[in-house]
């Protein structure tokens, strides 16, 4: 089984302590990283990563092959849904891929057809999930990190992105970067309590 481990982990900015002698484990399926906003979740995330360097400590079973989805959906403005979905894949049926990914995410063939500039943020949200979908298969990322990855999802669609994700990514280690409690239970995540400057507390 994959596993990465993070030992005596420490980060800090300005002379302030984001976090200090951090030590955790993180296993094949869900783990939902909770804790206020500010506490270095995302920090923490980045380092795993590999888009922030730790001072300290040590990160092991990383692989080359990572997906990060970010707080913001980071979409190319100038093209519709499909292709901001689509444009990650070299495969022969990626747009059909795509397609399949945003229906199964509530989006009618009206709405793939949309630039990001005519959808809701929610939606932007939901195509953003099915871009890191797509991506994890075609890369075959072992690590998945999703930083917030139901932020401007109601209920109902939250509910449509949380059993997309266990279907597509319950073989690999995904990290999910939340301050909601209720996004644990949705993904039937394990779960660490995150405080700042302290050891997590599962």
């Amino acid at each position: 089984m994959s596993i990465i481990t993070v030992t005596d982990l420490s980060k800090s900015f300005g002379g302030v302590t984001v976090f200090s002698d951090l030590n955790l484990m993180l296993k094949r399926g869900f783990t939902c990283l909770y804790g206020p906003s500010g506490c270095g979740k995302t920090t923490l995330g980045r380092i795993l990563a590999g888009l922030e360097r730790a001072d300290g400590g040590s990160v092991q079973g990383l692989v080359d092959e990572t997906t990060v989805l970010f707080q913001e959906p980071r979409l190319l403005p100038s093209v519709s849904a499909l292709t901001n979905v689509s444009c990650v894949s070299e495969r022969r049926d990626a747009a059909q891929a795509a397609t399949d990914l945003l229906a199964a995410l509530g989006f009618s063939q009206e709405d793939c057809q949309k630039k990001p500039s005519e959808l809701s943020g929610g939606m932007q949200q939901r195509v953003a999930i099915a871009r890191a979908l797509l991506y994890a298969e075609e890369r075959q990322s072992t690590f998945v990190l999703l930083d917030e990855p139901f932020r401007g999802l109601d209920g109902e669609t939250k509910a449509q992105a949380a059993s997309l994700l266990k279907q597509r990514l319950s073989d690999r280690i995904v990290l999910v970067i939340t301050h909601d409690e209720e996004d644990a239970v949705l993904l039937a995540a394990a779960v660490i309590s995150f405080e700042r400057c302290a050891n997590p507390k599962k």
